[in-house]
């Protein structure tokens, strides 16, 4: 039998005492080379920012495609802008050729730079390329920047919990995170009006090649799996959003 993602409460670890954080760290570290995957409770990120965040993706999803197209992707490799369903295929990770996925996205990532210098090299051009925000919802850009910072929080208090598990020094991971080339994504999967072709998924099997990938995942049926080290998928567990 295949071994459960694990669900790790994280409240503890900023307040707690030497003790309770080291069983923190202890858990994260032993889910991630365990099975690489684990689902977070007690994460800090406002349960209202995600509602509306969410809210805000939906309304923006709901428009008509030739709305959503003037948001429309420029270049190949920089994760900003609407991508149409059918328009992605993770399975060439996998080395597989599937049709392509049946699903449709919105990316964004870092704002505000700045007069810093360090966002104007070359690399710039893909690593941190403007934002395209769309026009409608009016209030999609201010939801979608309050929940970016909020996830940039998420992610320094994961470092800490890393640097813990790793015995590292407080702060190690700081100066190589501090101008991070982040992005978000809202997916959304469209009703489907027909039958899928062979071998297509909302979503194929493919492997994250970020630090780390975090996901806030809708209370819905199926969906969502991970690969255990064995072969074995693994379905996520949809925990309740916690009131804040």
């Amino acid at each position: 039998m295949a071994t459960p993602v694990p669900v790790i409460d994280l409240s503890g670890f900023a307040e707690g005492d030497e003790a309770t954080r080291a069983v923190i760290a202890t858990s994260v570290s032993s889910a991630l080379s365990e099975i690489g995957f684990l689902v977070l409770q007690g994460h800090g990120v406002s349960s209202t920012t995600i509602s509306e965040t969410r809210d805000v993706a939906w309304r923006f999803f709901d428009l008509p495609l030739a709305e959503k197209e003037r948001s429309r992707k420029p270049m190949k490799g920089a994760w900003r802008g609407y991508v149409t369903a059918e328009d992605e295929n993770l399975s060439y990770m996998q080395n597989e050729s599937s049709p392509p996925d049946l699903k449709e996205f919105f990316g964004f990532g870092q704002f505000d730079y700045g007069d810093d210098p360090y966002y104007r090299q070359s690399f710039a051009d893909v690593a941190f390329p403007p934002n395209i925000w769309p026009d409608h919802p009016v209030d999609f850009k201010p939801a979608a920047m309050r929940f970016y910072r909020e996830m940039e929080g998420l992610t320094e208090r994961l470092l800490q919990v890393f640097e813990k598990a790793l015995a590292l020094d407080e702060g190690f991971f700081r100066d190589k995170f501090n101008r991070h080339a982040s992005t978000v994504r809202f997916l959304n999967y469209p009703n489907q009006t027909g039958e899928p072709l062979p071998g297509q998924l909302r979503c194929a099997a493919h492997y994250d090649f970020t630090a780390i990938t975090l996901l806030a995942v809708d209370d819905a049926l199926g969906g969502l799996q991970v690969q255990s080290q064995s072969g074995d998928w693994i379905d996520i567990p949809s925990i309740p959003m916690a009131s804040s």
